[in-house]
């Protein structure tokens, strides 16, 4: 007697591998922090390319050695202020606790690798800084480590394909113009908002309300 044809059974579903979180790290001086920051990071959480933003304060940007900064505790006052409302924002003080010295990129990036190990780092850097990323403390080895998120800056515009090439790479040529993201457009500038403040002008629009609140407080960036 024939035996009936019998239809396979589909394979069980496989279960959903788990995603690896992904931190973008927006450096700078943030001195102040300013709404163009925050849209940026915003933006960022929007498009889905990333889950937190880690806020990093720089000691001394190795491209801002001939400023003296405001000292930390009020950049950092003025950083925590900005972001404690967004709970995917978050801030580490690791650059600020280094000995004297520049602070490197790389550095940063791989001390955050070693406290963050479960996660994916992407660094988000202005259009700007992509243009100068090849004169950065080993480059080469920045890049080719680790993902960026860069975005637009007005009078900035993107390399040429071939002068990334000369300097890193086709491949990574290629990373680093696909890692161009949408973001508003950034009109403000933290030189601006200090130019601003030492003559005591509105900074409405400029700065978070907290962020104005904390410089009329404690009279930064006054001249006298």
């Amino acid at each position: 007697m024939d035996t009936p044809e019998t239809t396979p059974k589909p394979p069980p579903p496989q279960p959903e591998q788990p995603r690896t979180p992904r931190i973008a790290v927006l450096g700078g001086s943030f001195d102040p922090v300013h709404t163009g920051h925050l849209l940026v990071a915003g933006a960022i959480l929007r498009q889905g390319l990333a889950d937190e933003i880690l806020f990093v304060p720089a000691k001394r940007p190795p491209h801002k050695l001939d400023r003296i900064l405001t000292p930390a505790k009020h950049r950092l006052a003025m950083l925590q202020a900005a972001i404690e409302e967004f709970p995917q924002f978050g801030m580490s003080d690791i650059e600020l606790q280094r000995e004297d010295g520049p602070s490197y990129t790389i550095d940063t990036l791989e001390t955050l690798k070693r406290i963050y190990n479960d996660s994916d780092l992407a660094f988000v850097m202005g259009m700007d800084s992509l243009a100068e990323i090849h004169t950065w403390y080993r480059a080469t080895e920045l890049v080719n480590r680790y993902d960026f998120l860069v975005y637009p800056r007005p009078g900035f515009e993107p390399p040429t394909r071939l002068h990334l090439n000369d300097q890193f790479g086709a491949h990574n040529a290629a990373k680093l113009l696909n890692s161009i993201v949408r973001t508003p457009g950034i009109q403000v500038s933290s030189t601006d908002i200090r130019r601003a403040a030492s003559v005591e002008r509105c900074l409405a629009g400029l700065v978070p309300a907290a962020v104005a609140r904390y410089i009329e407080d404690n009279r930064l960036y006054r001249i006298s």
